[in-house]
């Protein structure tokens, strides 16, 4: 490409699509200026999950656009696609993506529940008590209910190997 005088700037970067031939009417990422060599990248978020996408690079000046090369490229399905609470055995927790994978963003608060195999989840206090429990159970921080919103209940093994404490996913 070539300027057309000393204020002819470039416009450079990459256009993306979820339909093939992307154009700079699409969303655009780019950079200006009066000279361009070598390679550039920019970090794409907020895209949505199980979704092709198009992009190709372009450069233009005050005379024409170029396109290059089109690239295909797939997001992956799961995560937290798109909800930011769960609603999960009366309480209501905030969520977090990371990677391709939906978590609580908080500790869990899970009280007074009852197990496919019978089991009821019971409040244990007391150091001695909590070591010879052998039935689902669980404790809190300093056997106090007020450090629950801070930090969670605290679970036993035999709670977590229910598989129940937590949603599936």
């Amino acid at each position: 490409m070539v300027a057309y005088g000393p204020e002819d700037q470039f416009v450079f970067g990459f256009c993306l699509s979820s339909t093939s031939n992307p154009t700079v009417n699409n969303s655009v990422y780019q950079d200006t200026g009066f000279q361009f060599t070598g390679p550039f990248s920019h970090i794409v978020s907020n895209l949505n999950a199980n979704t092709t996408y198009y992009a190709r690079a372009y450069m233009f000046n005050s005379q024409k656009t170029v396109y290059g090369r089109q690239v295909t490229f797939s997001t992956l399905g799961g995560g937290c696609q798109g909800e930011t609470q769960k609603f999960w055995i009366d309480n209501t927790y905030q969520l977090v993506e990371i990677g391709n994978q939906c978590w609580f963003k908080e500790n869990l608060r899970l009280e007074n529940y009852a197990f496919t195999n019978g089991y009821t989840l019971d409040l244990v206090v007391g150091q001695c008590n909590w070591v010879n429990t052998t039935t689902p159970a669980y404790s809190q921080m300093d056997d106090t209910s007020t450090q629950v919103a801070t930090f969670g209940n605290l679970y036993n093994f035999y709670a977590v190997e229910t598989g129940e404490l937590c949603p599936s996913g």
